[in-house]
């Protein structure tokens, strides 16, 4: 079966939750563990203004 890769520089959050769902059972799976929680961290500059980040 042939696949397609395209990209998208605007994500729905439906597709986005199915991402976070599909790795979040991935990841169940494989450790055997389903507890997890979000977390993020932040960058910020001298004004405390978030200039990145990164959550999961």
């Amino acid at each position: 079966m042939p696949v397609t890769f395209l990209p998208v520089a605007a994500l729905l959050s439906e597709e986005l939750q199915f991402l976070e769902d599909r790795l979040y059972e991935f990841n169940a799976a494989k450790t055997g563990r389903d507890d997890g929680q979000l977390f993020a961290f932040f960058i910020r500059d001298e004004k405390q203004e978030i200039v990145a980040g990164l959550a999961g």
